[in-house]
Formats: structure tokens, sequence, C-alpha cells
């Protein structure tokens, strides 16, 4: 499980939460300073990964290497790989790709916040014993238009990925995924083959489930997730993480 090397694409242009920019510098602990992008780093490092990649665009640079150095404060050794332009995620694993070296990779988005924090080492723990080549953590949510709703079979394997449809049923969404190295190849084909637009994380995975790979399910129905990317998303990422802490106590004491 811990053989896994922590992915967390951070080189987007943050327009959903310019009063924050660079959001993944946000503050969102009680303690001052503490960095929205902490939370993806701290739970990461709770699951037992001990390497992390955050992918930067060289705007912003500067700034989260300076804050966030080597990531001793959040318990994991903290990498960097340069996005020239957002160009998606799909584009993000490109750049990276390098220094991936063909390991196992868990992606957590550095502007979301979720309880309880656990669900990182429950999905490696799903991908151990399964073998599968993609295995996507489910959220329930109640905004699946804003995000990335997915539909499984009965034996939890992925069928579809929808990402930010016009309406659907399905209440969940991806948040967290784990893949091995080929799909990291398949985002690097993916992402050179696209001739415009930004192809999305989702698109892949529905390459992958096409093309015979093996995608799964790991259902967090007693979790909560929360976009913390717009100030709206920001202010419940700040409650659930602050006390009172009645719901998910294990946040307060793993991440801040």
């Amino acid at each position: 499980m811990t053989a896994a090397i922590g992915l967390l694409p951070a080189a987007g242009r943050g327009t959903r939460l310019a009063a924050h920019w660079p959001k993944e510098l946000a503050e969102l602990g009680p303690r001052a300073g503490q960095p929205l992008i902490g939370f993806a780093l701290g739970a990461l490092a709770t699951a037992g990964v001990r390497d992390a990649i955050v992918v930067v665009s060289p705007e912003k640079e500067h700034l989260l290497r300076a804050r966030l150095g080597c990531g001793k404060e959040f318990g994991i050794a903290v990498h960097y790989a340069t996005q020239a332009s957002p160009l998606g995620l799909p584009d993000v694993v490109r750049a990276a790709a390098p220094t991936l070296a063909g390991r196992d990779v868990v992606l957590v988005l550095p502007d979301t916040v979720f309880a309880p924090v656990d669900v990182v080492h429950r999905l490696l723990v799903r991908a151990e014993t399964t073998r599968a080549d993609v295995v996507l953590g489910l959220f329930p949510t109640d905004d699946p238009t804003r995000l990335a709703p997915v539909t499984v079979d009965q034996d939890a394997n992925v069928l579809t990925v929808y990402d930010k449809p016009a309406s659907t049923t399905v209440r969940n969404t991806w948040g967290v995924v784990w893949w091995r190295a080929a799909f990291t190849r398949l985002c690097g084909e993916h992402a050179a083959a696209d001739g415009g637009g930004e192809p999305t994380l989702s698109d892949v995975v529905n390459v992958a489930v096409h093309t015979g790979l093996r995608v799964k399910a790991e259902l967090f129905d007693d979790a909560v997730y929360c976009d913390a990317g717009t100030p709206d998303g920001l202010r419940a990422a700040r409650t659930l993480v602050r006390p009172p802490m009645n719901r998910h106590p294990d946040i307060e004491s793993r991440m801040l």
C-alpha cells in the first residue's frame, strides 16, 4: 500500500477562488497559515504514503515551494513538477510522469477536504486486494452536476464517468483515484493526442474502461466530500475541519 506516490495538481489558475490566490495556500485550519493543500498532503501521509509530487505552474511555483518546502511539516516528502499551461489533469500526469517512474499513483485534489480522512487508506487497501488498474474513490454528493458522477455495476466495476453533466440521477462523484503505470501511460497518450481544449481525467477513465483496463470503484457511503475551490466551498471546508469535530474527530487530530 505504501509504495504508491501521491499526486497533487496545483497548476490551475484558481479563478473560482481568485481572492485567495493561489487557492492551494488559502488558510484552512485554526492555526494561522495552515494551507488548504496541507489537508491533501496530510491525508496521504496518514495513509502511509511517503512521497508526493505537487505539479505547479511557473507563476505559482515559488510561492508553493516557499510554503511547502520539502513537506516535513506535513509528514511527507514533497517533490515538484512544472506544468507550463493548465491543460487538464491528463497533462498534469504527463508533466509528472518522469518523477512517477512507473510507480502506482494516488491522486488527491489539493482544493478538496473530506471526512473521515482514512478514505485514502481504504482506497489503497482496495487497490491492494484487487487486480484493478484504476480504483476510483466515490463520495456521496447532492451536487453531482458540478462534479463527476460515476455509474458502476453490482461488482463495483466502473461503467461510465460523467464530467459535470447537465443532469443526472447519480448522486456520487469521484474524489480520490489510485492507478497503476498503465493508466499513467494512457494519460500521456491522451494528453498528447488531444488537439484542443482541456481533456479531463474522467475522459481518460472512460477510455480505460473501453480499452479493457480494469477500473474499479470504492464507495465511501459514510464519507463527506467538500470542493473547497469556491468561496462557499472554502467556508464549508473550514467548518468541516474546525471544532466542534463531533462527526469526524480524526481530522482535527491528524490534519491540524
